[in-house]
């Protein structure tokens, strides 16, 4: 007999001990999983039979060498141990299918949801294209407490300037979304601005409070955004890219929250 009790061949049984542990194993129900269990939905659907069995407790959990568990449930006397057993199973089983269920729907939402935002990203991409491809028209307010309007040319393209009071506001959706090209546009304007009296801390900080709030409300600014963004961490920006160009950009990814 290989599994002899007690195990030590030497030994017998003491008085009272062969009567215990035929009572024990009468007293039990046995639930075996082959495949491995999901604890958490065992100790949910053991709460639950527990609601339709008041006397039921866990006596034992035992692993197996191949990887399968046997949970020894103790029950009364007179209990059913096939309905038990068989409750048992179905109620594990159902939460079991439950829980995939909402597993496979949330990673098909996250599927769904990263090609939207693959879509979105492409036709963010050809807006920015569309828009870099035409001329560049920016409105300024600022400087000197004269009034008056002026179109300022430039060989990247024109610049149309309202002088009306200390506020600067523009249009910077048709800006090339060069990092270089559009870094000399915003130069340019800042010269022009401080010839205006304004100062460059000044400018520098209207002119990004501008830029982002346009990004926030135009795909296509953000886009450009974001690309500048983006080639401002290579190296070469550090020798094409003026630093009162770089303060305004930084200035103005911060209020766009993309930094």
């Amino acid at each position: 007999m290989s599994d002899r009790r007690p195990s030590d061949p030497n030994c017998t049984f003491a008085p009272g001990e062969f009567t215990t542990l035929i009572q024990q194993a009468l007293e039990t129900v046995d639930l075996v999983f082959v495949d491995g269990i999901n604890w958490q939905v065992f100790f949910q659907s053991f709460q639950e039979l527990r609601l339709q069995y008041n006397d039921l407790s866990i006596q034992a959990i035992e692993k197996k060498s191949d990887g399968a568990f046997v949970i020894r449930l103790e029950v009364p006397a007179e209990a059913d141990k096939a309905a038990i057993e068989s409750q048992a199973k179905e109620l594990y089983d159902m939460k079991l299918q439950f829980l995939e269920t909402q597993y496979r729907a949330e990673l098909d939402a996250k599927d769904r949801e990263i090609e939207i935002y693959k879509r979105q990203s492409t036709d963010m991409i050809e807006i920015v294209k569309l828009q870099a491809s035409r001329s560049i028209h920016i409105t300024a307010i600022a400087g000197s407490q004269a009034m008056g309007d002026r179109n300022i040319h430039m060989g990247s393209g024109n610049y149309n300037e309202r002088i009306e009071g200390n506020y600067i506001q523009g249009n910077y959706t048709n800006m090339s979304q060069d990092l270089t090209q559009a870094a000399q546009q915003i130069q340019n304007l800042l010269q022009q601005l401080q010839n205006q009296g304004v100062t460059v801390e000044a400018a520098q900080q209207q002119v990004a409070t501008d830029m982002a709030k346009q990004a926030k409300s135009n795909p296509a600014m953000m886009g450009k955004l974001v690309l500048w963004g983006k080639a401002m961490a290579n190296k070469a920006s550090e020798t094409t890219v003026s630093e009162a160009a770089k303060v305004v950009f930084t200035l103005a990814l911060k209020a766009a929250g993309l930094s």
